[in-house]
């Protein structure tokens, strides 16, 4: 997806030195052996930041980046061995439906992704990472467009995801991050039932449709077609609210 974003303003901030003290980012896999997202992290460490998941709360002062990653991809799980050796660990918001798929259909779903030959991440891998202390969010089960359904055609496909999620590893799937990420794809209305039901909602962008509090939470894309620079200081235009955002990212 590509943004308009009038560059001078921004790059006003990109020099001003000035940080965030709080960063949310989401991403949904890497193809170049996520080498972009290790340089990221070090550069953010060297910041001042650590870098974690939704289930890390943050100390007085302290700055960090929340770092999560929507769907479900194999190469999630080298992904994060990358993170714990660098320190850091993140939230994946992960949807089951492959999982529970053909192998036909599993060509097909990730083939539409752009990821040919992709496969879900497998339950070993996944019982693996929650001992390690990585944390999982609930991204729905079937990746449909909520805001095509009603809400209780909505709770019934997250309440499938989360108790798939606890069946098999005994542990509970909080937190929500709803397919597609744009409000868009979400009904505003819906904030108070579904965040007390499921938790806290993290939407895809970050750019003022509502102010972040403890049911709603905009996170931005990393833009890997932009600076490590550009990904810290994003959020911080998020209270301007121009007409804005730029770079690629997948949205999912």
């Amino acid at each position: 997806m590509i943004f308009n974003f009038n560059r001078v303003f921004f790059d006003k901030i990109l020099k001003d030195g000035v940080y965030p003290q709080t960063i949310h980012i989401f991403h949904h896999y890497f193809k170049d052996e996520n080498a972009y997202l290790k340089e990221f992290i070090r550069f953010a460490q060297n910041k001042g930041y650590v870098i974690r998941g939704y289930n890390y709360n943050q100390k007085t002062g302290e700055k960090v980046v929340y770092l999560s990653f929507d769907d479900n991809y194999e190469t999630w799980y080298e992904m994060a061995q990358m993170l714990k050796e660098e320190g850091a660990t993140c939230t994946f918001f992960i949807n089951f439906a492959p999982n529970l798929m053909s192998d036909g259909l599993i060509n097909a779903y990730y083939n539409s992704l752009g990821l040919i030959n992709g496969k879900p991440i497998g339950l070993d891998k996944i019982s693996d990472l929650i001992q390690q202390g990585f944390d999982f969010g609930n991204h729905g089960l079937s990746h449909v467009t909520f805001s095509d359904l009603q809400l209780s055609h909505v709770k019934t496909d997250l309440d499938l995801n989360r108790n798939f999620f606890q069946r098999h590893f005994e542990a509970k799937l909080t937190n929500v991050a709803f397919p597609y990420g744009s409000m868009r794809y979400f009904k505003k209305e819906w904030i108070d039932e579904i965040s007390e039901e499921f938790g806290t909602i993290y939407a895809g962008h970050p750019l003022s449709q509502t102010e972040n509090n403890d049911k709603f939470v905009f996170r931005s894309p990393l833009y890997i077609s932009e600076s490590f620079e550009f990904n810290l200081k994003i959020q911080r235009i998020s209270n301007i609210k121009p007409s804005l955002t730029f770079g690629k990212s997948l949205i999912g």
